[in-house]
């Protein structure tokens, strides 16, 4: 755990790899990460790595985690249960790269994590939601809930919304994929497009669950030749 001054701070290129149940037969069972709400790791210009993989491993819970660095695992998160929100409205992931989340209980799945980072690629794999609220133009190159069908749009969904910028589905990626979860794309602020140019997919194999897809922009929606949004079964879509 990290208290309100337990600051780890790199000046220049830094690599800071954080590691909980690093040794998962010495766990107690739940190996967090907890940062205090004022705590801050600043790498400088180098990555960040964060980990509770592993049986015994539990969940991250952040305060605020910044970088410049730029490129594709600027920051990383590997959670064996959920990536919290631990500062309330201060950004938790400042980055000039990628955020890069693996996760099995949620990220963001209470209170939406806050972030200022180039692109981001998420995946949540077992229970809750995947909620982002993004300062600025963010590029998408996955978000993918794989929770369970159970007939309610409002368990493993996605919420992607930026503040003051646009979102980009990249081609590149996989898309923004669900199974029964709602996904909601949200692009806020002056001249803020959505442009999807890979799939935008979630499922309702029982007729008469509330299951939907809403995509909104404050300026133009743009789809490119692969930027289908489907869904399958009963799914209503909003654009």
């Amino acid at each position: 755990a990290f208290g309100a001054n337990g600051d780890v701070t790199g000046t220049g290129d830094v690599t800071v790899n954080v590691t909980a149940n690093a040794n998962a037969s010495n766990g107690d069972g739940s190996d967090d990460i907890v940062m205090n709400a004022g705590t801050v790791i600043d790498a400088g210009s180098g990555t960040i790595t964060l980990s509770t993989a592993g049986a015994n491993g539990g969940s991250i819970a952040l305060g605020q985690l910044t970088t410049a660095n730029a490129t594709t695992t600027a920051v990383t998160l590997t959670s064996n249960a959920a990536v919290t929100d631990n500062n309330a409205g201060t950004n938790n992931v400042t980055a000039g790269g990628r955020l890069v989340v693996d996760a099995v209980s949620g990220v963001g799945s209470a209170d939406a994590l806050e972030t200022a980072v180039a692109s981001i690629d998420i995946d949540n794999s077992t229970s809750g939601n995947i909620l982002i609220t993004e300062a600025d133009a963010i590029t998408v190159i996955r978000l993918a809930s794989a929770v369970a069908d159970d007939d309610d749009g409002t368990t493993g969904q996605i919420n992607l919304g930026t503040t003051n910028g646009g979102i980009t589905v990249d081609v590149t990626g996989t898309g923004v994929t669900a199974v029964d979860g709602n996904i909601i794309l949200d692009a806020n602020g002056t001249n803020s497009d959505l442009t999807v140019n890979q799939v935008v997919q979630t499922t309702n194999p029982t007729a008469g669950g509330v299951v939907s897809i809403g995509l909104s922009a404050d300026d133009s929606i743009a789809f490119g030749a692969n930027g289908d949004v489907t869904g399958t079964g009963d799914v209503t879509v909003n654009v």
